[in-house]
């Protein structure tokens, strides 16, 4: 029994050592708990998911709003069908600890299959959100409004502007995948016309990839740049993996989903610190990596397209 425990202890303490090798969390600056002020967040929802529809939104509140009776807002788009606030709950309560709003709108009906015009898909986000907004009230600075997405929530929100949602302050698009093509699913689907409707776009924005995203390909990514003509700037970086140490860093599709346990450097240091720095005005961001365990720093972000 002894023997048993002291190798489970040993195994634990290697885990926690490998684990230790991918670099801390930033002390200071975007992705860090610097600028935290809130201790508690209300979770507040409205609407339903049927197999036809979704009028589903929920909004997460902090106790400390950062503007002290109101907060600027940030409109976080899913991925489709992640359309759970605890997939991304870690980059969520991010935000909310630094005294924003953050409105999450459900586009998919519960009945995937019955999804199968992006454009409807869009108008749902609108009013969701719509209805986040009225509820709230003076509590939401809608002109200090933002938009996040991740795949197609990313897409979505390259045209969040051209189907009458308010004019952001900024956007941050991670892995936007507009090419339904290279999704393997059973049904015809509608797309939005991304040539036609992303050119309305004029705030800032930011898109990132990874080098290796299958699902939704850095080229979808420059793609979607090409289309944003009308944006005040426009940048595409691309993380790059790096498995020098373990565990590696892993620059693929999913890397933006985020729980409230399990955020790594990629979080905190690219996703999260790209819409820090858009929110704080710096349109063109920079990114530090940090550094391995061994000294050797990690692998640094590109820049595909500016």
């Amino acid at each position: 029994m002894m023997r048993m425990l002291r190798r489970s202890l040993l195994l634990a303490a290697a885990v926690a050592v490998v684990v230790a090798c991918q670099p801390l969390r930033p002390t200071t600056g975007p992705g860090s708990t610097e600028s935290y002020i809130a201790a508690d967040v209300a979770v507040l929802e409205e609407g339903e998911q049927t197999p036809e529809d979704s009028t589903k939104v929920t909004w997460f509140v902090p106790d400390t709003l950062s503007g002290g009776d109101s907060a600027p807002v940030v409109v976080y788009l899913h991925g489709f069908a992640a359309g759970v606030p605890g997939l991304y709950r870690g980059h969520i309560d991010h935000l909310v600890r630094q005294g924003n709003i953050v409105i999450f709108p459900s586009y998919n009906t519960s009945n995937l299959l019955n999804d199968l015009d992006q454009n409807v898909m869009v108008d749902r986000i609108v009013a969701n959100v719509a209805v986040a907004l009225d509820v709230l009230g003076s509590a939401a600075d809608r002109s200090e409004l933002y938009v996040y997405g991740h795949s197609a929530g990313a897409a979505f929100g390259s045209v969040w502007e051209h189907n009458g949602g308010i004019a952001p302050q900024g956007i941050v698009l991670a892995n936007p995948s507009i090419d339904l093509d290279s999704i393997p699913i059973p049904v015809t689907v509608t797309p939005v016309d991304w040539a036609a409707e992303a050119p309305s776009t004029t705030s800032p924005v930011v898109v990132l990839t990874g080098d290796a995203d299958t699902i939704a390909a850095p080229a979808e990514s420059v793609e979607l740049f090409g289309y944003l003509t009308g944006a005040e700037s426009r940048v595409v970086w691309q993380a790059r993996s790096d498995a020098t140490m373990y565990p590696p860093v892993a620059a693929d599709h999913l890397a933006p989903l985020a729980p409230l346990v399990g955020a790594d450097t990629l979080d905190w240091r690219f996703t999260w610190a790209a819409l820090d720095q858009m929110m704080a005005g710096h349109t063109d961001p920079t990114f530090d990596l940090g550094t391995w365990t061994n000294g050797q720093p990690v692998l640094a972000p590109v820049v595909l397209a500016d």
